[in-house]
């Protein structure tokens, strides 16, 4: 996983999205299965509710582990609020490239989330 493979906490936050944006625009017709699941039935189905939510759980704990490497002293809200917007961020990029958004245009907006961290 890019997260964790990158040295540092914001590099590897770069490098996650930058992958998200190249797995996106890889194939032919993008798709994600958690975003699909949660567009289709929200929180309706039970079982679709466990799974996003566990996948969630875990990338959200990795985001905040690699922001608290790049800003220690940063409130706990603030590295919650950061991760929150990630995720919200990455699940943008991810239904803006099935809407066929060009790569360069979804990097834009990798490239903004990551200068709101700084």
């Amino acid at each position: 996983m890019a997260l964790e493979s990158a040295p540092g906490g914001l590099a590897a936050v770069e490098a996650f999205l930058t992958r998200a944006v190249d797995q996106a625009r890889a194939a032919v017709s993008p798709t994600c299965l958690g975003v699909g699941a949660v567009c289709e039935f929200g929180r309706t189905n039970a079982e679709v509710v466990a799974l996003t939510g566990s996948a969630g759980r875990l990338l959200s704990a990795a985001l905040k582990r690699r922001l608290c490497e790049a800003s220690p002293k940063t409130s706990g809200s603030d590295i919650d609020e950061a991760a929150d917007f990630l995720m919200a961020t990455l699940t943008g990029i991810k239904v803006a490239a099935r809407a066929g958004m060009p790569r360069d245009k979804l990097m834009g907006i990798a490239r903004r989330a990551l200068r709101s961290l700084r």
